[in-house]
């Protein structure tokens, strides 16, 4: 028997009556009846998804992904829905509270003016001990020796040095004649004490009272408000020869010396090297009321520093009111100083807050309510409410790497209606959900909203 090899070029020839190439399918392979013509990475798959436990494999990854997915989204709405109602729950338990208990009064409430009578008269002598008594030394011109200069910057920048300076040799003089105790300094300090003793109501001065320092700081700025005014006396400041004072003191003008006091970074400066906790409340009274003699400073993260005041505010009524009315006060000059403005126009750039500042001035109101029972609604829905309406997400660049972060506008009520109207609503929804997942945020809410079942 003899094997005939049948060829297709021989059948379609036969059949057909044309004439193929032997070499037709040479290049193709036969696998499960079908013909695959893929080489490389459609073989490789092939083959993978040929083997039905690999498929099944595929599969379970696929649904479990997609399990995952839906769990993550379900979880965050759930979240975003939780946070929302926290915040109106928290608005609801206060707005009952304080249309009843409290009339809206403004954000900077200033302390109650003491009676006349009990002010203290720091420079006045007593009418009794004015005859016979001189309450100033003499100096004769050829005695009179000039102190060190101070290193002038700007205008003021002298202004400010010149009124620091007095104020805090003014407060030591103050505190250690309220004290009633000896002092072995030197003779010169010695003698003013003792000379200020002689010359003041010493009965009505006491350092152990409660408002020891607002009463001072009131009486100092009455009383020299003027002086502060007048260039040629900013002109003609020259710092003493501090080596008589207090060692305290005397660190102070030494510091105060070498400062520029020209921008608010260099009142940081100044601030942060002031061991004394008095001495620091002392000059955040005096930033309230002379901020407009320091500057803002380029490129300075200022907002950090508004956040350490804001701390250093802690169970500080009096001042934590002044300095939170920098942020909620819209018509605030001070608002320049600590927040920087945002907008994607020059011309329609707003002052703006980072949400942690906006958090730390809320956290510090939760405390005095929960520590002091002081009642601060209107200012704690007021947080909440800009929370809600005024947050932004600006995104920054650091290096190759972009930043998202959330930002809440404090415009003036001039900018609202076109704030309003520019509002993206998808841009703050986001905005909302970044917020949501702020842990201080959502444990603030939580303290107010507990607030329901307690009676003021």
């Amino acid at each position: 028997m003899h094997r005939i090899k049948v060829t297709s070029s021989v059948l379609c020839r036969r059949f057909y009556g044309i004439r193929v190439r032997n070499d037709i399918f040479g290049s193709r392979c036969k696998s499960g009846g079908l013909i695959m013509n893929q080489e490389g990475l459609g073989r490789v798959l092939w083959k993978y998804f040929n083997a039905p436990g690999n498929v099944m494999f595929v599969t379970v990854n696929l649904v479990t992904f997609a399990g995952i997915v839906t769990y993550n989204s379900m979880v965050s709405a759930n979240q975003e829905r939780f946070f929302e109602e926290r915040m109106l729950m928290a608005q609801e338990t206060l707005t009952p509270k304080y249309s009843c208990s409290e009339e809206k009064k403004p954000l900077e409430k200033e302390i109650e003016s003491p009676q006349t009578e009990d002010v203290v008269k720091i420079y006045s002598p007593a009418p009794e001990q004015v005859l016979g008594v001189q309450p100033l030394t003499e100096y004769k011109a050829d005695t009179l020796i000039l102190g060190k200069e101070s290193k002038c910057a700007s205008y003021d920048s002298q202004m400010a040095k010149m009124s620091l300076y007095h104020m805090m040799y003014a407060y030591f003089l103050c505190r250690q004649v309220a004290s009633n105790e000896g002092s072995k300094t030197s003779k010169p300090w010695d003698e003013e004490v003792e000379l200020l003793k002689s010359t003041s109501h010493s009965g009505k001065v006491n350092s152990r009272t409660k408002n020891f320092m607002e009463t001072f700081y009131k009486s100092w700025k009455t009383e020299f408000i003027e002086v502060f005014t007048d260039l040629h006396k900013s002109q003609q400041f020259h710092f003493p020869d501090w080596k008589h004072y207090p060692s305290s003191l005397r660190y102070v003008c030494k510091t105060l010396y070498h400062n520029d006091m020209q921008t608010i970074e260099d009142f940081q400066n100044f601030y942060d090297s002031i061991g004394q906790r008095d001495l620091k409340r002392l000059l955040r009274l005096w930033l309230c009321d002379h901020s407009h003699l320091v500057s803002p400073a380029n490129g300075y993260n200022v907002e950090k520093f508004y956040r350490e005041l804001i701390a250093d505010c802690h169970n500080d009524d009096y001042l934590l009111n002044k300095y939170s009315s920098m942020l909620l006060n819209p018509t605030d000059p001070r608002k320049s100083l600590f927040f920087s403005k945002y907008g994607k126009y020059a011309t329609q750039k707003v002052p703006s807050a980072s949400i942690d500042t906006v958090l730390s001035v809320l956290q510090e109101y939760v405390a005095l309510q929960e520590t002091q029972g002081r009642h601060h609604y209107n200012a704690i829905v007021r947080l909440i409410s800009m929370i809600r309406r005024d947050c932004v997400i600006a995104r920054t660049t650091s290096g190759t790497t972009r930043i998202r972060q959330v930002r809440v506008l404090l415009p003036r009520d001039e900018d609202r209606e076109r704030i309003d109207l520019t509002a993206n609503k998808n841009e703050r929804k986001k905005c909302f959900q970044l917020v949501s997942h702020n842990p201080k945020a959502v444990e603030l809410l939580g303290v107010i909203s507990s607030w329901r079942n307690t009676k003021s």
